[in-house]
């Protein structure tokens, strides 16, 4: 009988998956029979598997020609890091799909969505190879479609929705073995499809910090260098059998972009002060550098320490480079660069670590003696040569934009507050129109602008956020990896406390110590129309998500009355531009980029629905909106994005322009 059951993914934008991608595609059925197909699951998982192999040379006599001096395995440890795991069910039903007849259902899963970590995701592959036949530890994603008929029930996959089942952490799903070719069967239908996924760096600028010198202490005879002191105290020199003390020194920098040159500093200093007045001189004969990629996996209190390959960097002999005080950039005279298969960036998950030692050995003549040098620990971050797109990165090196103050309309900057915030968890507000509802209805426009404004003061305090749906912002912590911490913006001060220093330089911070003690409430006045807005984050000063829970889900039993997508934002803003619509007197055209900066992402996917007619009309009079719609992959000259709707009728003001209808959400 045939019976067609299959995961469909669409291509990734680059050829492989990145944080900032969403994974899109179909379950796809078709069978000769009709089939009794109650429900559908879909599952998108993403986890780490790492093995500890021990292995020992049993007992006997051994000669060569023994079978008994074979190492064998005889142990061998596993465990398993759920990254991320998330699941819906794709379809539910009670009457027989028809033969013959291809049925599709669509799914789409975020990184960033399932993880709020997702920009330290490792990258997919297999790691720590000791044998050429056993990959022990493994990073792998996948999405998984399972299927079962009329009246089954799901509880045998339901172990797979409880990251903490044993049973889930012993094998992957769907592994055809034990267990899973039971769950198989039984199921009656089951398909993957596995991703490959690259964890890219940030889009900030790359720290270009250099940590302190490796040193290698040597000692020369002063009879091998007279050039240090006059002709008139050499002798007694000699007869003194004097030494002074040298170091060569050796500095890498913290973070090497794969594939790119990477520099390494060599200089050559002493304590003596005779070495000093008048410096022998050194040169660089011959310098080795190799690459160490380690894997550290852990198992329990178990670790397995693994030098996997060692990779040759750059090896040069007779060289005659002069070295002294003044560090001499070896890697930019040669080239040091990094790459291949194996080399990913480094990265650090609950049980697979991976790190690179650069060990190098150099020579160095001093007044015609060689010494040797050894470095064996210079260890070092490696980055990918791929960059985020910078939507979800925080822009250490960008200049703080003024956002002006609606209530006092003052030109009042952040230098007081921090202008750099890198949250540490997740927190869920609310906006809301005061007195909505009561006597008068909801003031969208109002509600528009205080959206942007606070997502313009987000922008620009470097704050990741979205608007999940409705009327709710989200809080997301800071995507800056542990490696390329940056020390000058280190916050003071918890995460409510930050927040309240930067929302009270724009906006009216509603103290309600005696009713919401764990809440910051905002008010935003909006004077083109006289209305208030409020914001309520219900947990910004309690590391529980009770309250947020509850607020989402209260959000969604209530029908909206507008959405607050990023696209319904910049479309507002438009319209804005286009109907000379001002708020503040300030140029809207000011909070175009901050809304770029902070939703290029969902944007650039949902360009169809960015309102060509209002980009047209406001590109007019302000030419620099249209280097951000280039950005977008909007061509307004082609027609390339959302008209407005076939029928309604544009009238010309006095200045003979084009009069746009009134701006709807809908």
């Amino acid at each position: 009988m045939f019976n067609d059951f299959k995961v469909v993914l669409d291509p990734p934008p680059h050829g492989f998956y990145t944080f900032e991608d969403n994974v899109s595609g179909r379950v796809i059925f078709e069978s000769s029979h009709e089939e009794k197909v109650g429900w559908i699951y879909v599952f998108f998982h993403g986890w780490v598997n790492v093995e500890i192999m021990r292995y020992s040379q049993p007992g006997g006599v051994h000669g060569a020609g023994n079978s008994n001096n074979t190492q064998k395995w005889s142990d061998k440890s596993k465990d398993k890091e759920i990254l991320f795991q998330t699941h819906f069910k794709t379809y539910e039903g009670y009457e027989k799909l028809h033969k013959k007849t291809r049925y599709e259902w669509p799914f789409v899963f975020s990184f960033q969505k399932e993880t709020a970590y997702a920009y330290n995701l490792p990258s997919s592959g297999h790691y720590s190879f000791t044998t050429s036949t056993n990959g022990l530890s493994s990073v792998k994603y996948k999405v998984v479609a399972v299927h079962g008929e009329f009246g089954q029930r799901d509880d045998d996959i339901r172990w797979m929705f409880n990251r903490n089942d044993p049973r889930y952490l012993k094998e992957p799903p769907l592994k055809p073995t034990g267990i899973f070719l039971k769950l198989k069967e039984k199921l009656g239908g089951a398909a993957e499809q596995e991703l490959q996924f690259v964890q890219i760096r940030a889009s900030a600028t790359i720290d270009p910090w250099i940590p302190s010198a490796h040193k290698w202490d040597l000692n020369i005879d002063g009879k091998h260098v007279p050039q240090l002191a006059p002709p008139e105290m050499y002798d007694g020199l000699q007869a003194r059998h004097t030494t002074f003390p040298f170091s060569v020194d050796l500095q890498l920098p913290a973070n090497i972009v794969i594939g790119q040159p990477f520099m390494v500093l060599l200089s050559v200093s002493s304590s003596s002060n005779i070495w000093n007045r008048n410096p022998p001189a050194v040169l660089l004969k011959a310098f080795k550098m190799t690459c160490y990629i380690i894997d550290i996996v852990t198992i329990g209190e178990q670790k397995a320490d693994e030098k996997l390959k060692t990779r040759p960097v750059w090896e040069g002999k007779r060289l005659n480079v002069p070295l002294g005080p003044q560090p001499v950039d070896i890697g930019n005279i040669y080239s040091f660069q990094i790459a291949g298969e194996d080399v990913v960036q480094s990265f650090d998950t609950k049980l697979l670590h991976r790190e690179y030692n650069f060990p190098v050995e150099l020579t160095v003549e001093v007044g015609g003696k060689s010494f040797d040098a050894k470095y064996l620990s210079c260890r070092t971050t490696l980055l990918c040569p791929i960059a985020a797109m910078g939507n979800q990165m925080l822009q250490t090196g960008a200049a703080v934009r003024f956002k002006p103050d609606f209530r006092y309309n003052s030109r009042r900057s952040f230098q007081q507050g921090p202008t750099n915030i890198r949250l540490q968890g997740t927190y869920i507000g609310r906006l809301s129109h005061d007195g909505a509802g009561l006597d008068r209805p909801l003031a969208e426009h109002s509600m528009m602008e205080a959206a942007i404004s606070l997502s313009t003061t987000l922008t620009e305090a470097g704050i990741l956020h979205e608007f999940p749906g409705g009327t709710l912002i989200k809080l997301l912590p800071s995507n800056q990896p542990s490696m390329m911490d940056d020390k000058k913006f280190r916050n003071s001060g918890s995460d409510g406390e930050n927040l309240r220093r930067l929302f009270g330089k724009s906006f009216r911070v509603m103290e309600a110590e005696e009713r919401f003690p764990m809440a910051l409430h905002l008010g935003i006045t909006d004077p083109k129309h006289g209305e208030n807005i409020s914001i309520e984050f219900p947990n910004v000063f309690d590391s529980a998500d009770e309250s947020s829970a509850k607020l989402k889900e209260k959000e969604k039993g209530e029908s909206f009355a507008m959405n607050l997508s990023p696209v319904a934002l910049f479309n507002y803003r438009l319209w804005c531009l286009a109907t000379h619509q001002s708020l503040s007197g300030e140029p809207e055209i000011h909070d175009i980029e901050p809304l770029f900066e902070a939703f290029q992402r969902d944007l650039t996917n949902h360009r169809n629905e960015i309102n060509l007619k209002f980009a047209k009309v406001a590109s007019r009079t302000h030419p620099m909106l249209n280097d951000v719609l280039a950005r977008l992959g909007i061509d307004v000259s082609r027609g390339k994005g959302k008209e407005v709707e076939p029928g309604v009728e544009m009238e010309l003001d006095e200045r003979g322009e084009e009069q746009l209808p009134a701006y709807s959400l809908y």
